[in-house]
């Protein structure tokens, strides 16, 4: 256990605190109160500004002991997504059911990209990153897609749509990499660069891919949808799901006028 007993601050109390709250449950046998405390203090030894208390292997210990708390799930996952910590598929699979179960919806780290792999030893790299993937403004539309039905893929394929023909490359560059982390090919990633020219689909997409890229040009461009288009979707999605993806179609060609109205564009 690190003694921090004769430390000075914030930091050093509240990790007395804990520490004497984690002996406390223990002899108490009140398991509860133990796993609360030992993710507190992983919490508070893995972010300690005082490098002299920051202690990322304890850290580490604490959190996956305290794994059953509140946060337990959303810090270990957040801790896995950013590498700091190994978790099996298995421990990650009952990790997002958990918070699943406590949050009814899913955690905000399975519909992230994958984190870079240079950028695995380099705090500053990540805080970069995942500034970059949580825009102001853009939170609330990421917990829609996070709870809808709707393919990964076919959804982000058809925010990307959207993008390249409003000539919006800000969204683009956001949404490629959740394209490629759902399962988009490079080949198709530079296919779809091609819309901006002549509208027409590349032959590198799949049917349903290919109606999912139409039903997103028709809508941004002419507004209205061929029945055709949206008898052929029907066959092979259900209402809802075609329900979702106009939603969807709709909330990014509003974001996408919105950031080229004003100019935006990434730094």
């Amino acid at each position: 256990m690190l003694g921090v007993i004769n430390w000075r601050g914030a930091i050093g109390f509240e990790v007395n605190a804990s520490e004497e709250g984690l002996r406390l449950a223990i002899r108490t046998r009140n398991k509860a109160a133990e796993n609360v405390a030992r993710n507190n203090l992983g919490v508070i030894l893995k972010g300690a500004a005082n490098r002299h208390i920051r202690n990322q292997r304890l850290a580490n210990v604490h959190l996956y002991d305290g794994r059953e708390s509140r946060w337990g799930p959303d810090n270990l996952m957040w801790n896995h997504y950013l590498k700091e910590i190994v978790l099996s598929p298995t421990e990650i699979a009952n990790l997002r059911k958990t918070y699943l179960g406590k949050n009814k919806s899913p955690h905000r780290t399975e519909s992230l990209p994958e984190l870079p792999k240079s950028y695995s030893d380099n705090p500053s790299l990540k805080i970069e990153y995942l500034k970059r993937l949580f825009q102001p403004g853009d939170l609330d539309l990421a917990k829609v897609r996070q709870s809808l039905q709707f393919d990964a893929q076919l959804r982000e394929l058809a925010i990307c749509t959207v993008a390249i023909v409003n000539r919006a490359p800000y969204e683009l560059e956001q949404h490629l990499p959740f394209y490629r982390a759902a399962g988009g090919t490079t080949e198709k990633c530079e296919a779809l660069h091609a819309l901006g020219s002549n509208n027409k689909v590349p032959g590198v997409f799949s049917a349903l891919e290919g109606d999912i890229i139409e039903i997103a040009l028709q809508m941004t461009q002419a507004i209205e949808v061929e029945s055709d288009l949206k008898a052929r979707l029907l066959r092979v999605l259900e209402a809802q799901q075609l329900v979702e993806l106009v939603g969807v179609i709709s909330a990014y060609n509003m974001v996408s006028r919105f950031l080229v109205a004003l100019d935006l564009h990434a730094e």
